[in-house]
């Protein structure tokens, strides 16, 4: 092969990768009847973007999956709630993250739930519910209780988006074997009402 041919093969070659890479980094993808534009999401925390959108991996949420979804349940709160048992109280409980052996994104502690009944509670959120598993925990006297239940986040005329919590959840005393229900087990029952704090 000559000299001057190869330099034209070597210009062409040159070229058509350049052509490939533009192509690439451009994100422009063709078709044989015209050359359609996508755009490119970069997708935090190992979300991925299909069809233009980021699906998240549990535990993150937002456009590009970079907002922890606890993030907004955390904080104190007041709850305002009846149970079957138990007389018309207002308290102040507080969401937290749950670091430590065991815990992950998706893991929030509630402390003095249920009247400081119990002072931690391990949660789960998941989007926009807060999930207690089942679980056993100890009361203030030192008694087993069994604790269940799932809630769920939203809007609030007084405090905005996030800005209010329905609970329903149960607390059964094993010793005792009476259980206060607040909306998770009976109908008849009463959601537990938490706002802002």
């Amino acid at each position: 092969m000559n000299k001057q041919l190869r330099n034209g093969f070597t210009m062409m070659m040159l070229l058509i990768s350049f052509s490939c890479s533009v192509i690439y980094l451009s994100c422009t993808k063709s078709d044989n009847t015209s050359t359609t534009r996508i755009k490119c999401v970069t997708c935090a925390h190992g979300g991925l973007c299909i069809n233009d959108t980021c699906h998240c991996p549990a535990g993150y949420e937002g456009s590009g999956c970079q907002t922890e979804a606890r993030n907004k349940f955390q904080g104190s709160w007041v709850v305002t709630e009846t149970g079957t048992i138990s007389p018309l109280k207002t308290y102040n409980i507080s969401i937290s993250s749950l670091f430590g052996s065991g815990a992950n994104i998706t893991n929030v502690s509630l402390s003095n739930l249920h009247y400081n009944v119990y002072s931690n509670v391990t949660a789960t959120v998941s989007h926009d519910s807060l999930i207690i598993p089942l679980q056993y925990v100890m009361d203030y006297n030192n008694r087993i209780q069994k604790i269940e239940g799932v809630g769920y986040i939203h809007s609030n005329a007084q405090f905005g988006t996030n800005g209010a919590i329905s609970m329903r959840y149960y607390a059964r005393d094993t010793l005792a074997r009476s259980t206060d229900d607040f909306g998770y087990i009976s109908s008849g029952s009463q959601t537990s009402e938490w706002t802002r704090f």
